[in-house]
């Protein structure tokens, strides 16, 4: 009777054979990716176990997020996902979708291309916690167990589905907003394209945050459609989405009910080619401040991409320049979204790939390539 009553609160408390802790670090602060079983133990900080929790995770696992680590497969998670504060789970190109039953905890940074959290599922989103979703976010109907109080950034489209509720202190920032469910109390369908939303009225409404390259500096601009008590706003930058530094302040209007325009260069000399991500601190003049959604940048100065494109009469073709060694994969999508082509490919110094455009439909297609560590997007029109 007492082993199988150890044996219940055992399990109860989540350390049950079904448990993955993702916490070996590759020797400079990182990790691998998902499926590489050597990166997973089934002890905390302990050694690898050989084992992974696979693409999907049952009702039974657990899985911790220790250390970072590449989403490098898509994954439908059954069971419990935590990831750790100052710890990050990312891809640009897969999806996660938390299904009926499963619980996400997001104390760090989670970034995926879509996300979807299906009705009976359980999300907590805790303060200091971010996601960045590189398409589209979808809260399926029904999905009321959500509760946000960090920040969500969505670069494509935020669905709330019929009887979706999120609620929570944090902030949610999407390029467009969908549906019939609730979002801190407003309806989605008529949440502004383009703007945040988090609880109450925010005292001041930033319509439009954007970043582009200009001269090889980073060009920052946004506007805010009224300002309530804004003292100013602090330019903040980061490398990782998750660590930022200030690097400016612009004054704010104080009070206003029309639009201003403002606008910020980066001009510092040793920018990298590589992404940066920026946020706005906007702070009022009795010290309370709200951060803005995180935009991202990748900076190329003097047009030195390390991958270019080109076209010929039959290829499109990638050209990587002499300094470049390594494991490539490059994928595909046409103008909706869909992949469409997905390859890999080991460079040595300097090579040429050739995409067949008989592959491709006539049309836009958006090209990403990645090596695990740095990832470039490019966009291509392919005709016949």
């Amino acid at each position: 009777t007492v082993l199988l009553i150890l044996s219940i609160i055992y399990f109860i408390n989540g350390y049950s054979a079904n448990t993955y802790y993702y916490s070996i670090s590759d020797g400079s602060g990182g990790g691998g990716s998902w499926n590489n079983t050597s990166y997973w133990s089934s002890t905390s900080s302990g050694t690898s176990c050989g084992c992974s929790p696979g693409t999907s995770p049952s009702s039974s696992t657990y899985t911790y997020i220790e250390t970072n680590i590449s989403l490098n497969v898509n994954v439908s998670e059954f069971g419990y996902l935590n990831i750790y504060a100052g710890k990050s789970l990312y891809s640009t190109i897969n999806n996660l979708e938390i299904k009926s039953g499963a619980t996400l905890i997001v104390n760090g940074t989670l970034e995926v291309y879509d996300l979807i959290f299906y009705n009976g599922s359980k999300i907590t989103v805790n303060t200091g916690g971010v996601i960045i979703v590189h398409n589209n976010f979808t809260n399926k109907n029904n999905s009321d167990n959500v509760i946000v109080n960090g920040s969500i950034t969505v670069n494509g489209t935020f669905s709330n589905g019929n009887g979706g509720v999120i609620d929570g202190t944090g902030v949610i920032s999407a390029s467009n907003y969908d549906g019939t469910g609730t979002t801190f109390g407003y309806t989605n369908s008529s949440i502004p394209s383009g703007s945040s939303v988090s609880q109450g009225s925010l005292p001041v409404n930033i319509v439009y945050f954007n970043a582009k390259m200009l001269n090889n500096k980073v060009l920052l601009e946004w506007s805010t459609a009224s300002e309530t008590n804004n003292n100013y706003f602090e330019i903040q930058r980061s490398t990782d989405a998750l660590h930022f530094t200030t690097i400016s302040k612009v004054n704010g209007a104080g009070n206003s009910n029309s639009i201003i325009h403002y606008q910020y260069v980066d001009d510092i000399n040793d920018l990298e080619n590589k992404i940066y991500y920026y946020r706005l601190n906007q702070v009022d003049f009795d010290g309370v401040n709200e951060y803005s959604e995180i935009i991202s940048i990748e900076v190329l100065r003097n047009n030195d991409s390390y991958i270019r494109i080109g076209n010929s009469e039959n290829y499109i073709i990638l050209l990587f320049l002499s300094n470049v060694s390594g494991n490539y994969n490059i994928k595909i999508f046409d103008n909706s979204g869909r992949l469409v082509m997905t390859q890999n490919e080991n460079i040595n110094n300097s090579n040429t790939i050739k995409i067949s455009k008989k592959l491709l439909t006539t049309g836009l297609f958006s090209i990403i390539i990645s090596n695990g560590s740095e990832i470039v997007t490019r966009k291509v029109f392919n005709v016949h």
